[in-house]
């Protein structure tokens, strides 16, 4: 192959990069429109109707949680279908969804005292892509064995058993955390 058809298939392939750089530039800005429309749609008070439940929270609320599905959801990426009343419809649990709202405008996951289904809550957490973590102190006592409280006591661990009592309760049998 000669030196001159080598510089002509560079020269063609030059022409060929250029031309796919262009396309994609045209393309990121379509999308880059697609997205600042979008936007536009969405205002700055986002209206939620989580598995039949009401809510209504400020756009920075979600959009500081950059790697959550709802940031996603509001980002602009996406066309969002609105109910007759302007809300998103989410088909997720929307008494749970209280809490995870609350914990985002707290940016800490803040559960009542009188909840106890802490799996249904991580599930939640998980599928929203929430950086917050159902804590061990908020597990009942009654949901440990003796083994399990005795190796948790045993350790040089920070628990907490906030609201429970522990007197009178027999740990002291002839079990190790050894065995």
């Amino acid at each position: 192959m000669s030196l001159q058809t080598l510089e002509n298939e560079i020269k063609l392939l030059q022409d060929k990069l250029e031309n796919q750089k262009l396309i994609i530039k045209q393309k990121h800005e379509i999308e880059q429109n697609f997205i600042e429309q979008n936007k536009q749609n969405l205002k700055d008070k986002i209206k939620l109707n989580v598995g039949g439940y009401k809510y209504e929270t400020c756009r920075s609320t979600i959009s500081q949680y950059t790697e959550s599905m709802l940031e996603s959801l509001i980002s602009g990426r996406f066309k969002i279908e609105y109910d007759s009343n302007d809300y998103i419809f989410i088909d997720r649990d929307g008494e749970i969804f209280k809490i995870i709202l609350n914990s985002m405008r707290y940016n800490k996951l803040i559960i009542p005292f009188d909840f106890h289904d802490f799996d249904l809550l991580a599930n939640e957490i998980n599928y929203y892509q929430l950086p917050f973590q159902t804590p061990m102190s908020q597990v009942g006592i009654a949901d440990f064995t003796r083994r399990e409280i005795a190796t948790i006591l045993n350790k040089d661990n920070q628990f907490h058993f906030e609201g429970f009592r522990l007197c009178g309760i027999d740990l002291c049998s002839h079990w190790s955390p050894n065995l």
